[in-house]
């Protein structure tokens, strides 16, 4: 794997492995042509132990004030306005 590699591939490394076990299932041809190393950097095992740690959890609680702050942002930058 290299510095720089687009999220998008790490979104499909990741929808490649089962849930919740994040065992490899099948990967996309593009992926091994374009970022060869992703496919054996052992990210998905990285993440399982994160998941199961509790880590996420507890980032996301610290988390919680700023996120609160963004909604309330958005809610009054798009207030009155459709899309």
């Amino acid at each position: 794997m290299r510095d720089g590699t687009p999220s998008y591939f790490f979104f499909t490394y990741i929808l490649s492995h089962s849930w919740p076990g994040l065992e490899p299932i099948e990967f996309p041809p593009f992926l091994e042509r374009y970022e060869p190393g992703l496919r054996r950097s052992g990210l998905n095992r990285e993440i399982r132990g994160v998941l199961e740690s509790g880590t996420l959890e507890k980032l996301q609680g610290s988390q919680k004030p700023l996120w609160n702050e963004v909604e309330k942002d958005v809610i009054e930058a798009l207030a009155g306005n459709s899309m």
